[in-house]
């Protein structure tokens, strides 16, 4: 009998919170942490996803800053739906040919690579104009319940005060440390002394991370609001600071950004309905009504069938996302025609319930597109970033909030303003090609994966709010775990939790917890695999988190079992 190699195996999860007045989720446990005392005070969802937020922006800085930028979507239950982009844009100096590529440039992990010296990474020709302060305080002002000063001050403290270094905060330092050298304004905000990492706690006590400069730029933000951060000497000090790391971000870049807002879009999925940001292209909606062509009843959520059709989707949905992506408030393009469900009924008729078939379709969505024609700008490929973050608030009056935002790639563009305010790198999530939709131009929004959605069953309650950072991971993630509690009744932590798939290309990346009969069975429908273990600082199938509610209005947490993401409930 022939012997098999046999390993141990690490398996992990998280249990559920459960809350009667109100939950936020977050990819840092402090995070959460501040999203739930500002509803212990007395805030709601919105304040304590604001709050959240800014806390993140203090403790996680390799994922959300003040600097970055962001989506959201609310349902209040009063003031109702709304969505805001709050993204960072190209400056009025940007240029479609500013980015010059190597021969070896294409697109990479965090967006485009190959870029002479890295100028679309690192330093100041990387930074956007950045959205996050702008779009936080429009949404505090108008969906609030707290003063603004009330939200920003959990965020105040942890910089002033410092917090704990944990151990993943200390691993992406180190990551980083040798980039920061760089610039001493980063090095001498984010490395101890200057020089090494912050230690977490292995033996004795994690080093407390303090960022004075930060402490004082937040103090003045929550005394003055959005017109502090935006004009005078905070805007001259990120002018002056980009600008001396060769970018072209003016104070008249800052004092013009304005929050884009919309109504919500909805596709409907079985008896539920999702809403989603109405920017970028909609690839989740597609994904949802290329579902809706089949049925899954008795079949499990871990079945070869559901995988095979989550795959042959997937591969679909991003076809069409390469061809169509980009700033989609200023591109002319099949926006409409892309979340129809007449479209996504004609794209269905590719797919082979028990065989892999060709994802390469020549339905056209311009013909599915009201009133429009076909425009001058060719496709592209969107951005693939990671340092991100999403937040999950509600509260028990049915106020829902999705936030994502993002610095874009790790530390952003590792430039730091004297007012301790590190800043993005955007402009990674532009094509560097002249002439398509993601090209850069003054003033335009690249394209971006954050995928914040809200759920609400067929009466119109709502049921769930959920989103994910990890970059192009994003989306897939988002678009399975909805089809996970809608299709098979998980609770929200079971499918967080449930092993999920990704897409390289026409290769299918396959969570090892998979059942081994069942990644055969896929090799035989035809499916490339590669099977890939998730593990503690790993993003391979994104990093998730969301909150539902029960049929008793109970609120029910589903966060990421192998990050540090928590969930906070009272």
């Amino acid at each position: 009998m022939e012997r098999q190699a046999q390993s141990s195996e690490w398996v992990h999860d998280k249990t559920e919170a459960r809350s009667k007045n109100g939950m936020v989720v977050a990819r840092h446990p402090l995070s959460a942490e501040a999203g739930r005392k500002i509803l212990e005070k007395g805030g709601n969802a919105v304040d304590a996803a604001i709050g959240a937020s800014l806390v993140g922006s203090v403790v996680q800085p390799m994922a959300n800053t003040i600097g970055g930028g962001g989506l959201m979507i609310i349902s209040h239950p009063i003031k109702g739906k709304t969505a805001i982009n709050y993204l960072y844009e190209a400056p009025q100096r940007a240029h479609a040919a500013m980015f010059p590529m190597e021969d070896d440039a294409a697109p990479g992990l965090f967006g485009w690579t190959g870029i002479k010296d890295q100028l679309n990474e690192i330093g100041g020709l990387a930074v956007g104009t950045p959205g996050s302060i702008a779009g936080l305080h429009a949404v505090s002002s108008e969906f609030g319940r707290l003063p603004w000063s009330a939200v920003v001050g959990p965020a105040i403290e942890a910089a002033r005060s410092g917090f704990s270094m944990d151990w993943y905060g200390s691993l992406m330092l180190s990551v980083h440390a040798d980039q920061m050298q760089k610039f001493p304004a980063t090095a001498r905000q984010f490395l101890r002394d200057g020089v090494y990492t912050y230690r977490p706690s292995v033996i004795g006590k994690a080093d407390v991370h303090v960022q004075i400069a930060l402490a004082d730029t937040l103090t003045k933000v929550a005394a003055g609001g959005a017109d502090i951060f935006y004009r005078g000497e905070i805007a001259e000090g990120i002018s002056r600071s980009v600008k001396a790391s060769g970018g072209l971000l003016e104070t008249s870049d800052l004092e013009n950004y304005t929050v884009r807002r919309y109504q919500p879009s909805t596709v409907r999925y079985r008896n539920f309905a999702v809403d989603y940001v109405p920017y970028a292209s909609p690839t989740l909606a597609l994904f949802l009504n290329l579902m809706n062509q089949f049925d899954l009843s008795g079949h499990g959520s871990d079945s070869a069938y559901r995988y095979h059709l989550v795959a042959e989707a997937l591969k679909r949905s991003w076809q069409y996302r390469d061809a169509f992506n980009g700033d989609t408030d200023v591109v002319d393009g099949p926006w409409k025609g892309l979340s129809s469900p007449e479209f996504a009924a004609e794209v269905a008729k590719t797919i082979s319930v028990d065989r892999v078939s060709a994802s390469r379709t020549d339905v056209d969505p311009f013909e599915f597109q009201p009133g429009t024609s076909d425009g001058d700008a060719t496709s592209g490929k969107p951005a693939r970033h990671e340092g991100t973050v999403h937040i999950s608030a509600a509260d028990s009056d049915g106020c829902m909030v999705g936030l994502t935002e993002t610095v874009v790639g790790n530390f952003g563009s590792l430039v730091t303003s004297e007012h301790g305010i590190l800043l993005n790198n955007g402009m990674i999530g532009f094509s560097p090609i002249a002439g398509q939709m993601n090209s850069v131009a003054p003033g335009k929004r690249p394209s971006s994966n954050m995928s914040p959605v809200l759920v609400f069953d067929e009466d119109g309650k709502p049921l769930a709010t959920l989103g994910a950072s990890g970059g192009r991971k994003i989306i897939p993630a988002v678009a399975q775990i909805l089809t996970l509690f809608m299709d098979h009744d998980l609770p929200m932590q079971a499918a967080v939790s449930h092993p999920r798939l990704d897409l390289e290309g026409e290769t299918i990346i396959a969570d090892s917890r998979i059942p081994k009969a069942v990644l055969r069975k896929l090799e035989d429908m035809g499916h490339a695999l590669e099977v890939r273990t998730e593990g503690l600082s790993t993003f391979e199938f994104g990093n998730p988190c969301g909150i539902m509610f029960d049929d008793a209005g109970l609120m029910i947490s589903g966060v990421n079992p192998f990050q540090a993401t928590a969930a906070s409930g009272f």
